[in-house]
């Protein structure tokens, strides 16, 4: 690996780490926001729809931030 492919490994997993803080931040928001409704199953459903993409998402970046460590 040269420099220059270091450099963009190093930068992807960067922001990749940033947008993850980012969605945890999200679900603890909607946690939170979740735990003060009164129970509504709709809208319990959408934050549980939101939160599960968040995940789904975070997953997925974490697992491309491990490949890039890897590849390290």
């Amino acid at each position: 690996m040269d420099l220059h492919d270091f450099l963009a490994h190093t930068h992807e997993l960067l922001t990749l780490i940033e947008d993850i803080e980012r969605r945890q931040t999200a679900v603890a928001a909607n946690l939170a926001e979740l735990k003060a409704l009164p129970a509504s199953d709709a809208l319990i459903a959408s934050l549980l729809a939101r939160l599960h993409k968040d995940h789904l998402t975070a997953s997925g970046q974490l697992n491309r931030a491990i490949e890039l460590l890897v590849d390290f």
